[in-house]
């Protein structure tokens, strides 16, 4: 009885394991244990090298973004300070909702620099700003549907800082110059640099 417990519990023999582990299998198909075939490789260099090595195309994405780089919002700030003042024109933006509020996700491009896809919202930055053109292109034509308000603006001088600002972190209000000494200090918090376009 014991035999035949321990003959139950035995490892089933591997293929992928007896060959090497191969991303493709014999007939040319992709092997369903990827993961497994993956197992020596410990960098994105060794990925794109087995993947290579092996036949096997891999994505960069651009099936998504086409030829647009999305700036993360951890490169966000430097990305700014980077294009800061060179001409843009904004392609188009969507209008979306997330747990810190609404924002817009803008295609644009940057003269000298290329096409990015950025998100933005900041009321008295590139996120306003977009949003009351938007407001004032179907005010002004009620015809145009908000797909084409959410098109083409010329930004002749780029992305410029705002002036630093604080708020009140009780409840994550812009603090207005004349009333800083209204808030105690210690909820007085330095936001995080907004941007806007400059027209």
């Amino acid at each position: 009885m014991a035999a035949k417990a321990q003959e139950q519990n035995k490892p089933i023999p591997n293929e992928n394991e007896e060959k090497g582990k191969t991303l493709v299998n014999a007939n040319g198909d992709i092997t369903k244990l990827v993961e497994w075939a993956t197992v020596g490789a410990n960098s994105i260099e060794d990925l794109e090298q087995l993947f290579a090595d092996e036949g096997v195309s891999y994505s960069d994405g651009s099936e998504v973004t086409g030829e647009f780089r999305v700036v993360t919002a951890a490169e966000k700030q430097l990305w700014c300070q980077r294009v800061s003042g060179n001409p843009a024109f904004v392609i188009k933006w969507d209008n979306r909702s997330g747990d810190k509020g609404d924002y817009v996700t803008i295609h644009l491009f940057v003269a000298g620099h290329g096409k990015f896809i950025v998100n933005d919202g900041s009321k008295a930055g590139m996120c306003g700003q977009l949003s009351r053109i938007e407001s004032e292109r179907l005010r002004a034509n009620p015809e145009m549907n908000a797909t084409h308000a959410r098109v083409g603006v010329k930004v002749g001088r780029g992305i410029v800082k705002n002036d630093d600002f604080y708020y009140d972190d009780r409840n994550g209000k812009a603090i207005k110059k004349a009333e800083m000494n209204l808030v105690p200090p210690e909820h007085c918090k330095l936001a995080n640099p907004t941007w806007r376009f400059e027209f």
